[in-house]
């Protein structure tokens, strides 16, 4: 029985030293993923027929959520976790409101997915849906964000946030 104890010693020690706060190894953002799940086109500036003058912003959300472009987001993981273990929020810097990602996948060891560009505009700017379309229609300025990755784990909640930022371009 002692010797059974002290060749699991290490293991236990082992599995005690390895923290699971590293279980999110990295994160990446960008425009498209690749059918791997990370990232394939890491441009966050989207490019858009321009929109007509007037009307609300409901209105331009719309229009920029109906040409589908997305923000997609893609983890590396150390280890396999169960599906009911993650979730994804998409933050808005300026306010802290946070917003569940729309598309999470998990595959092996990568939690991908995305939302709509003019699903994060909407949330970001949920206060001013009735207002006017600013003159320049949220054009060429960088729009801060942030996706995080939450990983409840047996013993402790991980999170790891990644910082960007994205364009609205019009031609």
């Amino acid at each position: 029985m002692k010797d059974n104890i002290i060749l699991l010693l290490p293991i236990l020690l082992l599995g005690l030293c390895c923290s699971s706060e590293h279980i999110i190894l990295d994160g990446a953002l960008g425009s498209s993923l690749s059918p791997e799940g990370t990232i394939e086109n890491a441009s966050l500036a989207y490019r858009f027929h321009a929109f007509k003058r007037g009307g609300k912003n409901r209105d331009l959300f719309n229009y920029l959520y109906f040409e589908g472009d997305t923000i997609c987001f893609s983890f590396e993981l150390e280890q396999q976790v169960d599906r009911n273990a993650i979730s994804v929020w998409f933050i808005n810097p300026k306010t802290g409101n946070r917003f569940a990602a729309e598309r999470v996948d998990l595959s092996a060891r990568r939690v991908c997915g995305f939302s709509l560009l003019g699903s994060v505009m909407e949330d970001f700017y949920h206060e001013k849906l009735d207002g006017a379309i600013p003159a320049d229609a949220h054009c060429c300025r960088e729009i801060p964000f942030a996706v995080a990755l939450i990983v409840q784990t047996p013993r402790e909640k991980v999170e790891k946030t990644v910082h960007g930022s994205f364009r609205i371009l019009y031609h």
